[in-house]
């Protein structure tokens, strides 16, 4: 998509947040010309520790990447390049193909931007939600067991783990990131009982909203949407300008498209033609 000036502007602040939240996580960064490289010395997980372009340019020399591959493949994590395509020309895929890279993923990025103005009658305006769900409350995460309470729903909702033991180490690093101000946790309930989760990360004028974790029963029961909505007013209540999410699953495309958020980039993911 062509981008204007502001639009330019706001996923700039975007680019920015991602590293921010990956340096946060623990992970290094170094540059070196026209690309960089994030490395975690401890978690393997590839969202922190990959190669991007250098901040605020729109190219990258092929044998910077090159050499960023090679640095994470000396530390033992998988070399891969990620970027935001609408801040690159479309010939900055083939330079890359050209120099022995090739296409593997593609991620959307989400921008909230609700419409404004009269609105036909008996129809809602994108952005808003209804807000007489019988039976849904939401709770925001502040003291120990709340978030004991909100690992358990999240890890419930993602990865389909039930159980009520909680390990104090696994809750501190939440903890430590909601004292900082960095997030805020939601717990969505169902007739008081907790259904699902979500977090929001704050980095100066910009909000990242997750994903909504919820637990399987209950999903489609209207707890998604409420609790997104109520994230973005979290944010623009911290002052936040601009508030995106990534990777929401396509078949959830609408559901965003609806509460008031547009796809403005992806977020492209490249590796070796060629593994070694």
């Amino acid at each position: 998509m062509t981008l204007n000036h502001h639009q330019r502007r706001e996923l700039r602040l975007i680019q920015n947040h991602l590293l921010t939240e990956q340096r946060r996580a623990g992970a290094a960064y170094a540059e070196f010309n026209t690309a960089g490289v994030v490395f975690h010395p401890i978690e393997f997980d590839p969202t922190y520790s990959l190669v991007i372009p250098h901040q605020g340019i729109t190219w990258t020399r092929g044998e910077d990447v090159r050499r960023g591959f090679e640095t994470l493949e000396e530390r033992g994590r998988w070399p891969h390049l990620q970027y935001l395509d609408a801040l690159f020309p479309q010939a900055f895929t083939r330079h890359l193909e050209l120099h022995g890279f090739r296409h593997y993923l593609d991620t959307p990025v989400w921008l909230y931007m609700p419409l404004y103005g009269p609105v036909p009658e008996g129809e809602t305006p994108f952005g808003t939600v209804p807000r007489d769900l019988p039976n849904i409350q939401i709770q925001e995460a502040i003291s120990h067991e709340d978030f004991a309470v909100w690992w358990r729903t999240y890890r419930a909702g993602y990865y389909g783990v039930d159980d009520n033991l909680t390990d104090p180490k696994a809750i501190k690093p939440f903890e430590d990131s909601f004292q900082r101000g960095e997030r805020v946790f939601l717990i969505g309930l169902y007739h008081d009982y907790p259904t699902a989760a979500i977090q929001v990360s704050f980095s100066g004028a910009t909000a990242q909203v997750d994903e909504p974790a919820v637990v399987w029963p209950w999903a489609g029961f209207g707890i998604e949407e409420t609790l997104i909505q109520l994230s973005v007013e979290f944010a623009r209540t911290h002052g936040c300008e601009v508030i995106y999410s990534v990777g929401v699953p396509e078949n959830d495309a609408r559901l965003y498209q609806r509460l008031g958020f547009i796809q403005i980039s992806n977020i492209v993911t490249f590796v070796e033609a060629t593994p070694k």
